[in-house]
């Protein structure tokens, strides 16, 4: 009868403790609409004549860990694209002890040719697309971290190129995991050169801060929940 008990113990737990294979393990909710978006991508051109345009915007978003860690097998962000976008890879990062003007430390990071999915969502002229970034396999340890998914955009056209993607913001609609979209806990890092040599920059600026609302923006991971092992004094208190 104990050992009945003890499997249907560990089964039970088994289950709570996450699922065997990729299921999303953060989700910060869906683009609300709303316009405050930010640049999201890399963006680089030749001007000719030595001068170049450059542009590096990230947008960074915390997720919480839970006990036992995850697997992690892919990464997301939703962002808003023109029509003339044109996504040649993208770049993703995951940072710990991140605060306003404090970029923190980088526990994970890399590259990649993504995989792009109309959401069925947008506003305006921009329709919105998944940035998925797969094939991953590392370990994070339980703890808060901040993600950020950046496509790369080919420019090809004149100076003016008018093709951009934006971070979609969002207000936690069907978010899994926590926090779920809502804590505005969310931080900017851009920087620019233009053409005349000048550059502009904001360092990991609190974004609810420089918009003066609460800002969360849509992105998410996905792998699976390490199992928590039963302890030992959970065992011999079955087993006797």
């Amino acid at each position: 009868m104990k050992r009945i008990l003890i499997a249907a113990l560990v089964l039970s737990l088994g289950v709570l403790a996450g699922p065997a294979a990729a299921d999303t393990l953060w989700y910060n909710g869906d683009f609300n609409g709303s316009g405050y978006s930010l640049t999201n991508s890399h963006k680089y051109q030749d001007l000719g004549g030595g001068s170049y345009f450059q542009q590096d915007g990230q947008v960074y978003d915390d997720f919480v860990v839970p006990a036992g860690g995850w697997t992690v097998n892919s990464v997301c962000s939703s962002n808003l694209f023109t029509s003339t976008v044109v996504v040649s890879g993208a770049t993703w990062e995951i940072r710990a002890g991140v605060s306003a003007g404090n970029g923190g430390t980088v526990v994970a990071s890399g590259s990649g040719v993504p995989t792009l999915t109309d959401t069925g969502r947008g506003t305006g002229s921009y329709t919105e697309y998944q940035v998925l970034i797969s094939g991953l396999n590392f370990h994070l340890a339980p703890g808060r971290y901040w993600l950020n998914v950046t496509p790369s955009i080919n420019m090809t056209g004149p100076p003016a190129d008018n093709s951009y993607s934006y971070n979609s913001p969002t207000s936690g609609a069907n978010a899994v995991g926590q926090p779920p979209g809502n804590n505005g806990n969310s931080y900017w890092n851009l920087y620019t050169h233009f053409g005349n040599g000048s550059t502009y920059t904001q360092y990991f600026v609190d974004i609810s801060s420089y918009y003066g609302i609460v800002a969360d923006y849509s992105m998410g991971i996905a792998g699976k929940i390490v199992t928590v092992p039963l302890g030992g004094t959970v065992l011999e208190l079955l087993l006797n």
